[in-house]
């Protein structure tokens, strides 16, 4: 559900608010968005980009999504706790939305239609990162590895596109050696379910392996 889904349920005025209370913050590449642990005391939309969000627990720091333009950076730490239970970082250049959190606040208390749509969002929001990581998880790096790729190509709406990420980066998102990722993108090619071009350009040749490969994998 994209931003503009949400506030179709605001009067106008409301809408009007809203707008006027919206800042706007480009970031480069590799810079964080949000930090873990500081206060959600904003709701953060990303506009445009695509970030990593991240846990770290113990010095130790895991990848539990990926966020894509349109949607939101931790809806559900703004309205059921204090501070942000996760980092969020931006693979590529990003511009997001900053929002004070008492304005939605206000809206949601006036517009009862408007607050049903945000707790359906984060109702589903919330299950399909569930999802994604128990799957996740639960995967060879075949299996893993074929997630990913098709996530990116429905992100990007084409069979063919550039990886936002360097092995090493996807390594860390999957959880699994940078060697694994390598090897494993050139059995695939091999296989003729891909095809690696300049290194960063991949164009998924064959669909329905590759989907059978993220169920099954």
């Amino acid at each position: 559900m994209a931003f503009k889904d949400l506030t179709s349920y605001l009067t106008n005025e409301q809408n009007e608010y809203l707008c006027a209370n919206k800042t706007y913050v480009d970031y480069k590449k590799g810079e964080t968005i949000i930090k873990q642990g500081v206060p959600a005391n904003h709701i953060v939309f990303l506009e445009k980009g695509l970030a990593r969000m991240n846990i770290t627990d113990q010095d130790r720091t895991s990848c539990i999504d990926l966020a894509f333009s349109g949607s939101f950076l931790g809806l559900m730490c703004s309205f059921t706790g204090k501070s942000f239970i996760f980092s969020a970082e931006a693979i590529e250049d990003c511009r997001i939305s900053i929002i004070d959190k008492e304005i939605i606040n206000s809206l949601v208390k006036q517009n009862s239609d408007f607050s049903l749509a945000i707790i359906n969002y984060i109702s589903r929001t919330t299950a399909n990162l569930v999802f994604w990581m128990s799957r996740l998880r639960s995967k060879h790096i075949e299996g893993a590895l074929a997630m990913i790729l098709l996530k990116f190509s429905k992100y990007y709406n084409d069979l063919s596109f550039e990886l936002p990420v360097t092995r090493k980066e996807m390594a860390e998102i999957l959880g699994y050696s940078k060697e694994s990722v390598i090897n494993t993108l050139t059995k695939f090619k091999n296989d003729k379910i891909i095809n690696i071009n300049n290194r960063n350009k991949i164009e998924i040749i064959n669909h329905e392996t590759l989907n059978i490969v993220s169920e099954k994998g």
